[in-house]
């Protein structure tokens, strides 16, 4: 969501949001950090957002799906568009995932609330 909250935060009493991180670009909200995004993007890019990410004071969530660390698993029938957002870049996943872990702290969502006291006991208004 353009306007969405972009911190951790609590949706309701019993219901945390980790909200999938996104960075500006040109005023505009955009994902650099899972997927097909960090298949895309090339690495430096997705470092610099990253910090930029961290220095407002925010976790960067990065995410990959399984399929994505495999580039020579099989390919499904598909439109031409379609085919581009699931296999491009699939062969410098692995390598930007080890980047990933080089060059940031790594933990656990349960690890990372801890570092949010303020949702352990929060409550919506």
């Amino acid at each position: 969501m353009r306007n969405g909250r972009r911190d951790p935060h609590r949706v309701r009493e019993d219901l945390l949001e980790m909200p999938i991180t996104v960075a500006d670009v040109m005023g505009q909200p955009m994902c650099f950090f899972g997927g097909g995004y960090l298949r895309l993007f090339p690495y430096w890019l997705v470092k610099k957002k990253a910090r930029g990410v961290l220095a407002e004071g925010r976790p960067v969530v990065f995410y990959i799906h399984p399929r994505e660390i495999d580039p020579a698993h099989p390919r499904l029938p598909m439109s031409a568009s379609r085919r581009f957002k699931s296999y491009v870049n699939l062969e410098s996943t692995e390598a930007k995932i080890r980047h990933v872990l080089q060059d940031f702290p790594v933990t656990t969502f349960q690890k990372a609330i801890r570092e949010y006291p303020e949702l352990v006991n929060s409550h919506v208004a």
